[in-house]
């Protein structure tokens, strides 16, 4: 799968919707808050928009819709707003503010630049208003049920979402604001946050009185679903764990939202796509994470390279897919073997130079050019998730001892690098050392070998020639000890 290719999951998924629906366009609706835009959540998006690909590369009418979930609860505090956000937990999210800005604006436009960054094609719709016109024929739906009813009505009193409830009783309906919920806010550390509802209670005699409250009146998830199916003409839609049974197959809430699909609108529901979720593990020995932000992901390789490796395998239902970040160089390379050599470059010349000329000169002899969002982007790899096997760094003193065989090799190496020369210079220096031990492949290696093990304390390392350029002095002084025996 290169930059021009689709994932073969996709052409094979597309091939299977061709053949079984007749609808044009076919629709593919993914959901999403208004988060910060995480790798799990952006995946079903990606998903979608791959599949989307597939379909129009056999000329066939495809688009993805996503839905922003813009009137449900607040229920959790991102690390990045400030704490007095916590006051709206339990509220409905179109009503937050941050700062002067509102809460689902904020947090739409960073996944519309998210999505742009990945080339995602596709139209974002508000639940809120997309729901409002369907509000009386749930209402009416709701009716024939009894008990707790699958409702949020926002308290007149508090303004509470979250901890509210309508209850069907014999020929009336009470609407409560009693509940207690518990939140999580991020902000300035992690904190459980508990609400409780202000203890507001009204008796109603039809479910349509709800809509002359001045609040927001939202059904739960299933209906929702149901809702934007009919309001979109959805074909497709995804579905992550939270709407998978163990066994892959689709849980109660996608058969619930099935139902009132049939109930509400008198049609079949969509197609599901039993999609896995995305993890991403940070360090080798260490469990992969659940969350884990799409920026912080961007900060360690391009857009285009992320989204082949969480898009190369295929959904797996139930069965996470892992973004491995300690493989990060390998994954750039086996996509692109030019910017793979450069990213390489840019972690030698984050660990061996000393200065920014030090990381161009590195940068241009290994890689041919210098590139500065790679190397900001090797820092931040080296820094956080590289692992320490990997890490280089110039020994203080020699981790080997040295053969008599290579002894003429290294003296003559330590001998003519006393003056600060070109990397040319340097190459042909290395070169005229290494043509003092035995002409043969397997000596010449060894030189080479006794010198990194030396320096780097392994078998192999970056150019010499380069090492010598930009840490002249720790080489030499590692190389010296070498000649007296470590001393």
């Amino acid at each position: 799968m290169t930059r021009q290719q689709i994932a073969p999951w996709a052409r094979s998924y597309a091939q299977r919707l061709i053949h079984t629906t007749t609808e044009r366009p076919i629709t593919i609706v993914t959901g999403s808050s208004p988060v910060p835009p995480s790798a799990r959540r952006m995946y079903e998006h990606l998903i979608a928009d791959e599949i989307v690909r597939a379909l129009r590369a056999q000329n066939v009418e495809a688009r993805q819709v996503i839905t922003i979930g813009d009137d449900e609860p607040l229920r959790a505090i991102a690390s990045e707003l400030p704490r007095e956000t916590e006051r709206y937990l339990g509220r409905p999210q179109n009503q937050v503010m941050v700062g002067s800005q509102n809460f689902v604006s904020y947090f739409v436009n960073q996944i519309t630049d998210v999505l742009d960054e990945f080339g995602v094609d596709a139209t974002m719709v508000t639940e809120s208003e997309m729901l409002q016109q369907y509000m009386p024929q749930i209402l009416r739906v709701m009716e024939n049920e009894s008990g707790e009813l699958p409702l949020f009505v926002q308290c007149p009193h508090c303004e509470q979402l979250a901890t509210t409830s309508v209850t069907s009783e014999d020929d009336h309906y009470t609407y409560r604001c009693s509940g207690e919920q518990e939140f999580r806010s991020y902000s300035e550390g992690r904190r459980d946050i508990t609400v409780r509802g202000c203890g507001y209670t009204q008796t109603i005699d039809s479910l349509q009185d709800l809509l002359t409250w001045n609040g927001v009146v939202r059904p739960r998830w299933p209906i929702v679903m149901a809702a934007r199916w009919s309001e979109l003409g959805a074909t497709v839609e995804p579905l992550d764990q939270r709407h998978l049974s163990s066994s892959g197959e689709v849980s109660s809430v996608y058969a619930r939202a099935a139902t009132y699909y049939r109930q509400l609108f008198g049609g079949e529901p969509p197609a599901a796509i039993a999609e896995s979720w995305m993890q991403v593990r940070t360090q080798p020995d260490e469990e992969p994470l659940d969350f884990f932000l799409i920026q912080d992901l961007f900060d360690i390789m391009p857009a285009d390279i992320l989204r082949y490796t969480m898009l190369r395998a295929r959904p797996r239902g139930n069965t996470p897919n892992v973004i491995d970040l300690p493989s990060v160089p390998e994954l750039i390379t086996g996509y692109d073997r030019e910017l793979g050599t450069q990213y390489q470059a840019a972690m030698l010349a984050s660990q061996l130079g000393q200065n920014s000329q030090d990381e161009r000169l590195i940068m241009e002899r290994y890689a041919g050019s210098y590139n500065d969002d790679i190397l900001h982007m090797a820092r931040n790899y080296i820094e956080n998730y590289m692992p320490d096997a990997r890490r280089l760094a110039i020994l203080e003193q020699p981790a080997t001892e040295l053969s008599e065989q290579y002894r003429p090799a290294v003296q003559y190496l330590y001998d003519n690098t006393n003056n600060g020369l070109a990397v040319d210079d340097l190459e042909r220096v290395v070169q005229r050392a290494a043509d003092r031990v035995d002409n043969s492949t397997a000596e010449r290696l060894g030189f080479f070998q006794t010198v990194y093990q030396s320096t780097l304390g392994r078998s192999e390392g970056p150019p010499l020639s380069l090492m010598l350029a930009v840490r002249r002095d720790d080489v030499r002084e590692n190389v010296r000890q070498l000649l007296a025996g470590g001393v």
